[in-house]
């Protein structure tokens, strides 16, 4: 029980920190958390178009041949 406890304090304990830190830096540091977790997302969309723009793009005889990926049966 008392680790359960203990698990609820740490989460609780960070939580208010986020809280806290969202729109300014803490001391010492840089970088907010809201700008920590803008850049995470922005850089997951940036990740995602990537990898849709190469997978839906190996039907064309170009990208297919460049990326020696082809959609035909030979």
């Amino acid at each position: 029980m008392q680790a359960v406890k203990s698990g609820f304090s740490k989460i609780k304990s960070v939580f208010e920190e986020i809280v806290l830190y969202w729109k300014h830096p803490r001391p010492g540091e840089y970088v907010s958390y809201k700008e920590i977790a803008m850049l995470s997302v922005g850089r997951l969309a940036q990740y995602l178009i990537v990898q849709f723009s190469i997978g839906f793009s190996v039907g064309t005889a170009f990208a297919g041949s460049t990326l020696k990926k082809s959609s035909a049966k030979n």
